[in-house]
């Protein structure tokens, strides 16, 4: 219970009160101020109370025996440190002994006690250490020390000195190069950028006030058309056909550019108005009697296209029972002009979104061609593709004899997916896509027997505006677009419970190009619903691409080696070292145009240096390129090449400390760590014992 201060002075005995006057006196008349006596009593109250949370007995303190040995023991123990503190590394920064706590100290000792390879030949390196001092090199001997460099390691170490001075000796007489820091480089590229940046605005400032001194200039000169147009605009005539008619000599320089369908070029042009340039933005799936009205208008004309998913569907004039054409009628707008004139290729990938498959599309469909650069998702294993395999019965549809395809329990998981997405993640965009038409028409009319007894779900089926929901065939997909697509493949087993051969749409001619469409379709995720996976599938072979199933049913479908070796740039692989000693991880070939990965926690950190991917454009390799990656989800960091040069122990500090590695004097003098904690078996909660030699060894007695 407390009590108040006057409460305890009354309860202190007279004799005490009188003791401590008599003490007061005495350490005022030995000079003592009153703050240091203030002080004093202070800390002999702190003492008090510690000898009371620790004392076991209510007894009062008293001076130990022996404490007059134990100092004597304690003041040669401070000797001995201070002494052996003298043979050590004289680095200011370096702790002394006799500052370490008593564990660090004793783990210490213990090293400095059995760790004796060091001491061999003790006088031979002696003198090798007292010659390499007097050529100049004692710093560069102190750095080896301190990194724990390894003999295999001494010859690269000594010609990346050599080069240092040579670099040194070149640049002395140069002052201004001392400016260039890494930061001064960084803030130069950053401006460069931004620069860069301002031009492209700037340009299209350009072009909009030429385009508005234009008009002003035709409308000036013709008062009577302008006239005219200003009253078509007030009774808010809309069509071209109007405006072009009526504003003859001033349309082309209010519309100097017009986005039309092809089949609407010759209802909303003359024939003549002419064009400097026509671009046809589906040549590949497109035919020239399609945009004959738009070429027939055009002084140039450029074509986009991609072969691999898209193709002409045919073209006529007049009704036909069944289109019927041969391939050499089949020619798309894209081919014609690339063989009639010529093509460029482009292969760079700057999607930021829908490219989940890139390095799957680019290996299987490209053959390699295309320059896609991985996402940091593919580089954690954390893969777009899910793939869901259906319980229950999965063999043929009883209504059909001798076939395999839509069985019900596919379609019942596929609905389950659809209203599950629909409750869950009603702004994301779907699309559920199928191998087998039957399978699509079956999906439809469980969808309305599902929406009948949940009413409230009509309301998604309605939105998203163009990538409204679908269920489609893999024919009918045709350059569209949705956050998410559900695959089902729509065919099961057997009622002997194989797997035949036969998939529907996978099996005809043009399945390659449908399903290349399909996985470019999607945006951030693909759920791929079979009866079967990749291990029940026969040997598949023909035309078509069943084969590509057996990738596709695979739970990981981008496999590739990593590697860590970094034998083709010597620099990369010093910094690599230096970084493997904080326990990052570091892995290189990971991308063609990646040359060093850091990986450490949930962070993957791409490491540029300034002399690679110099075939790039200073625009393309300053601004689109990091942009383009930080999309990706990868962090970046770019590394000057006489920075790793000349200190690589800072870049790599510099890197560790990005990557939030907490870096402590112990990680820069041991040996580099093979395997980061995140990858061994104690970070996953198990055991260090192991019994799978028990496990080896305990055989059943019928082995053998």
């Amino acid at each position: 219970q407390a009590t108040s201060p006057r409460k305890e002075k009354s309860t202190m005995s007279g004799r005490t009160r009188r003791a401590l006057a008599r003490h007061a006196k005495e350490y005022i008349r030995a000079g003592v101020s009153v703050t240091d006596l203030h002080t004093s009593l202070i800390a002999i109250q702190e003492q008090a109370e510690l000898w009371k949370q620790f004392c076991s007995q209510p007894i009062p303190p008293s001076v130990p025996l022996g404490i007059d040995d134990a100092q004597v023991i304690y003041q040669s123990l401070v000797a001995d440190l201070i002494k052996l503190d003298s043979h050590l590394d004289p680095d200011p920064a370096r702790p002394n002994l006799i500052e370490l706590d008593i564990p660090v100290l004793s783990q210490t000792l213990r090293a400095l006690a059995t760790e004796t390879e060091p001491l061999a030949n003790l006088a031979a390196k002696n003198e090798l250490r007292k010659r390499v001092q007097d050529a100049g090199l004692g710093q560069l001997l102190r750095s080896l020390a301190i990194n724990g460099a390894r003999n295999e390691e001494l010859i690269a170490e000594f010609d990346q000195c050599w080069w240092l001075s040579a670099l040194e000796y070149l640049l002395s007489g140069d002052n201004a190069f001392a400016s260039y820091t890494p930061e001064h480089l960084a803030q130069l590229e950053s401006d460069f950028a931004k620069a860069d940046q301002r031009v492209i605005l700037e340009s299209r400032k350009e072009i909009s006030h030429k385009t508005k001194l234009a008009f002003l200039e035709a409308t000036q000169s013709n008062p009577q058309t302008a006239e005219i147009f200003k009253t078509l605009l007030r009774q808010r005539v809309d069509s071209l056909v109007g405006l072009t008619q009526n504003t003859q000599s001033i349309w082309p320089k209010i519309a100097n550019h017009i986005g039309i369908s092809p089949y609407e070029v010759s209802e909303e042009l003359t024939f003549e108005q002419n064009f400097d340039l026509v671009i046809i933005m589906d040549g590949a799936g497109t035919t020239l009697a399609e945009n004959l009205a738009g070429l027939a208008r055009a002084k140039q004309v450029i074509a986009f296209g991609d072969p691999m998913i898209a193709e002409p569907e045919g073209f006529d004039v007049e009704w036909v029972e069944k289109m019927d054409y041969s391939d050499s009628d089949m020619e798309s707008s894209f081919s014609f002009v690339a063989r009639r004139f010529d093509a460029e290729v482009l292969r760079k990938s700057y999607r930021l979104k829908g490219q989940l498959f890139g390095q799957l599309l680019n290996r299987e469909f490209y053959q390699g061609r295309l320059q896609v650069e991985p996402t940091a998702d593919e580089f954690e294993g954390r893969s777009a593709l899910e793939l869901v395999i259906v319980d229950g019965d999965t063999r043929a549809n009883p209504n059909r004899s001798a076939s395999t395809e839509s069985p019900e329990a596919e379609v019942d998981k596929v609905i389950e997916l659809v209203t599950a997405h629909v409750r869950n993640h009603p702004e994301q965009s779907l699309m559920v896509v199928s191998a087998s038409s039957k399978h699509v028409e079956n999906l439809h009319l469980k969808l309305q027997q599902a929406l009948e007894l949940a009413p409230e779900l009509m309301e998604f089926f309605q939105k998203h505006g163009r990538e409204k929901f679908e269920i489609a065939s893999l024919a009918d997909l045709n350059h569209r677009l949705a956050d998410r697509i559900v695959f089902t493949i729509g065919f099961g087993r057997t009622s002997q419970g194989k797997v035949l051969a036969h998939f529907g749409l996978l099996n005809e001619p043009d399945a390659k190009r449908w399903l290349a469409n399909m996985l470019v379709s999607a945006r951030y995720r693909m759920t791929i619903v079979s009866c079967f996976s990749a291990y029940d599938l026969p040997e598949l072979t023909g035309v078509g691409a069943t084969n590509y199933l057996t990738t596709l049913l695979r739970p990981i479908y981008n496999e590739g080696e990593l590697g860590d070796t970094f034998d083709s740039d010597p620099m990369l692989a010093d910094l690599a070292r230096r970084l493997k000693r904080f326990g990052i991880r570091v892995v290189e070939g990971f991308g063609p145009r990646m040359p060093l990965i850091a990986s450490f926690g949930n962070q993957a950190l791409i490491v540029e240096p300034d002399w690679s991917n110099t075939d790039l454009e200073l625009s393309e390799r300053i601004r689109l390129r990091p942009t383009l990656l930080t999309n990706l989800g990868w962090s970046y960091q770019r590394v000057y090449s006489f920075e790793v040069f000349s200190d690589p122990q800072a870049v790599a500090e510099r890197i560790g400390i990005r990557l939030g590695v907490e870096i402590t004097p112990t990680m820069l003098t041991t040996q580099p760590v093979e395997r980061v904690f995140e990858d061994t078996d104690a970070a996953w909660g198990e055991r260090q014992e192991s019994n799978d030699r028990r496990l080896r060894e305990d055989k059943p007695p019928h082995w053998g």
